[in-house]
C-alpha cells in the first residue's frame, strides 16, 4: 500500500476565515486583542495555504491515503516521541479488529 504521510501540519484554530479574522484585528489594532486576533488570522491563513497545498499533493497521489501528522509540542528526539508520531501513522482499521 502507498501512502503520503505530510509531517508537521499546521493546526487550525477556528472555522472563521482569515480575511474576517484580519478585519476584526484592524479594528482593534493597538489593544491586546488586536494583537491575539492578528497571531489568529496569520495561522488561519499559514494552515488556509498549507491545506491548499495538501489538496494538490493529494490528488496526485490518488487513491493512496494521505496521513496528516500534526505540528507536536515538541521535537521528535526519542523513542517517545517516535511513538507519538506512530499513533498517528497506525491507526487501527476496522478490518483489522
Amino acid at each position: 500500500m502507498r501512502a503520503l504521510v505530510v509531517n508537521r501540519v499546521h493546526p487550525r484554530f477556528t472555522d472563521e476565515a482569515a480575511g474576517q479574522l484580519r478585519r476584526r484585528a484592524d479594528a482593534l489594532d493597538g489593544t491586546d486583542m488586536g494583537g491575539l486576533l492578528t497571531n489568529l488570522a496569520d495561522f488561519a491563513s499559514m494552515a488556509d495555504t498549507e491545506q491548499s497545498h495538501l489538496d494538490g499533493l493529494a490528488a496526485r497521489v490518488a487513491p493512496a491515503p494521505v496521513v496528516r501528522v500534526p505540528f507536536l509540542s515538541s521535537d521528535v528526539h526519542d523513542l517517545d516521541g517516535l511513538a507519538q508520531i506512530g499513533s498517528w501513522l497506525f491507526i487501527p482499521t476496522p478490518e483489522a479488529t
